[in-house]
């Protein structure tokens, strides 16, 4: 039932839209806006945006994603299928730091997208192999800065057809936002925060865990919460992107500006950051610790687990 509802929601996708591929990913998106505040949200949705004019697919944003559907031709042997998708709604220039966190976690090179060739086939991206798994994504991508972050639809008004296929495919699904706790306020000290939202509190305890385990070096502190109800950007609406898996249920992972600039020796445009991710000490310790958090977290909760509060690890020995 499973195999038969990813390949419909495929086909669905693909038989909607194109998904062109250009060859910088650009922007800096250093001040991000909140993942799901869409007040201020100039297109009511993705299909608002797409079709508005104002904003062209190839010039001004671009989508990327990826299926890692195994097949089964086999008499004796079903594998596993896929269970967590990654996605990053407002990557690039809107929220930076996202698309190569999303990338990366779900087991990919940081490859820069690419302009299509009709006289060549097309090229796939790398896997980055050595026992990582590699997972659905999807990523929404401003190529440009807009005036006001213009190009930002709200999570929870997010109907990219292929956002829908991939996420509705997937069991449990993970969102990277950005947002920026000071609301564009100067401020002299950083705050290095993980906001963990959505409507899956198995899989928000997960990456609770794991985050806290990694980040304990005090004069590098780490700050990360669970959202609490009130929030604003709690991520537990059924209508937000990373809620509408199969299961029911997320996790949106909300960086703060500074802590996505922390993962990088240069912040400013996307070949920067692809260049510079985890390059230094200060950074692997910000860039490894959390991409492996997160991958550590979705193993967990795949394997249906629950990191506990206190007591003895049981995935450990």
């Amino acid at each position: 039932m499973t195999t038969s509802r990813r390949a419909v929601l495929t086909t669905l996708a693909a038989a909607a839209v194109g998904v062109p591929f250009l060859t910088e990913l650009a922007g800096g998106g250093s001040t991000a806006s909140a993942a799901t505040g869409g007040g201020g949200d100039r297109y009511g949705s993705n299909t608002e945006l797409y079709a508005s004019g104002v904003y062209l697919e190839g010039e001004h944003w671009v989508r990327r994603f990826g299926r890692a559907e195994p097949f089964d031709n086999y008499r004796d042997f079903t594998p596993a299928l896929p269970l967590t998708a990654v996605i990053a709604p407002h990557g690039g220039a809107i929220e930076a730091g996202t698309s190569e966190l999303c990338m990366t976690i779900a087991g990919y090179s940081m490859a820069a997208a690419t302009l299509r060739d009709p006289a060549k086939p097309p090229t796939g991206l790398t896997p980055l192999g050595g026992g990582i798994p590699a997972r659905d994504y999807w990523m929404f991508e401003a190529l440009v800065s807009a005036p006001n972050n213009e190009m930002h639809v709200t999570s929870t008004h997010c109907d990219d057809p292929i956002a829908l296929s991939v996420v509705g495919g997937a069991k449990y699904a993970v969102s990277l936002h950005g947002y920026d706790p000071f609301d564009g306020s100067p401020h002299t000290t950083p705050l290095r925060k993980v906001l963990i939202g959505g409507a899956d509190g198995r899989l928000k305890q997960n990456l609770y865990g794991a985050l806290t385990k990694t980040f304990t070096d005090s004069a590098r502190r780490v700050v990360v919460e669970i959202a609490g109800g009130s929030s604003a950007i709690n991520g537990d609406d059924a209508a937000n992107i990373v809620n509408r898996t199969y299961s029911g249920g997320g996790a949106q992972l909300e960086l703060s500006t500074d802590l996505r600039a922390a993962m990088f020796g240069k912040f400013g445009s996307a070949s920067d950051r692809r260049d510079t991710a985890g390059v230094g000490v200060d950074q692997a310790y910000y860039w490894n610790g959390f991409v492996n958090s997160i991958r550590t977290a979705i193993d967990r909760h795949e394997r249906g687990l629950t990191w506990l509060p206190a007591g003895p690890d049981p995935m450990a020995g």
